[in-house]
């Protein structure tokens, strides 16, 4: 299988995909592009048994994340803090992923993921969120925990298939 093949098409249809959605959506900014190119690089690296740019998808998914979330989070947390949970996000999947494949990464993603969402918390705890608003806030982030859930069980799949 011709492995430049795969990239491109995967690359042009990430990139159909993000014209559809900002024609039917209106996606536009730095959160849907950063989610574009962490979605293409996740891919690419997906299609090579995850042995490819695993941890820039990472990163460009949890900043593509935290940006899409900060103006929705504002009311009750910092913009910067759902930034730096997102980025703090794409480090713990990619060391999940790593886990779950069995590989040794130096330095291993898991401390600066664990550092960032520490301080996000943090920050986002500094402003004393109600419940009510709390749960208003994840509501939409249920789409998320699902997809994250599911790479999770791919990766396992995948694992124990090779």
């Amino acid at each position: 299988m011709d492995r430049r093949g795969i990239g491109l098409g995967i690359a042009l249809v990430g990139v159909g995909l993000y014209a559809f959605g900002a024609r039917t959506w209106g996606w536009r900014g730095a959160g849907p592009t950063l989610l574009l190119l962490g979605a293409i690089f996740f891919a690419i690296s997906a299609a090579r048994r995850f042995r490819g740019p695993l941890l820039p998808a990472g990163v460009l998914l949890g900043l593509g994340v935290g940006f899409l979330l900060r103006d929705a989070v504002e009311p009750s947390w910092p913009r910067w803090a759902a930034i730096l949970l997102g980025l703090g996000g794409g480090f713990l999947l990619v060391a999940a992923i790593d886990r779950a494949l069995g590989r040794r990464r130096e330095p291993p993603p898991l401390w600066p993921g664990l550092a960032l969402v520490a301080v996000g918390g943090a920050a986002a705890a500094t402003r004393a969120v109600s419940m009510r608003n709390l749960f208003q806030v994840l509501e939409p982030l249920w789409p998320f925990a699902l997809i994250a859930a599911g790479l999770f069980v791919l990766a396992t799949a995948r694992r124990r298939a090779v």
